[in-house]
């Protein structure tokens, strides 16, 4: 789903900015799935979230103040061309919080690891819907 797309050409809203901020470590898996996208043994790609590239554009970024420059990441808006979503929370791997990871204490992965990951499928199928 690129820029030429017919949904992408109708609608105002069909990109959605993700603050880079917050998403430094998503765009190095978003830029390599973008160049395996279409080759052999990688076809699960094609149902992952249309992903445009990295742009810097005025947000409003807090109430009363002036639009200032962000870097963003542009993902395909989930709520384009829907009255109401659902949000479906996938979660890959048998452990879903590291220590150190996005500023995650070592105490709160390990609470997560011995409860959530541990009475879900996560441990034992790799995977958590």
């Amino acid at each position: 789903g690129g820029v030429s797309t017919p949904e992408a050409t109708k609608s105002k809203v069909y990109w959605i900015g993700k603050d880079l901020a917050r998403a430094k470590d998503e765009v190095a898996f978003y830029e390599a799935a973008k160049f395996l996208q279409g080759a052999a043994g990688w076809e699960l790609l094609q149902w992952m979230t249309p992903y445009l590239g990295v742009c810097r554009a005025p947000c409003q970024v807090a109430e009363g103040q002036a639009p200032r420059e962000v870097d963003l990441m542009l993902l395909r808006n989930g709520r384009d061309g829907y009255a109401t979503c659902r949000m479906m929370d996938i979660k890959m791997g048998q452990v879903t919080a590291v220590a150190g990871w996005q500023g995650k204490s070592a105490v709160s992965a390990w609470r997560q690891a011995a409860t959530v990951d541990a009475m879900t499928n996560s441990a034992d199928q790799g995977f958590r819907l």
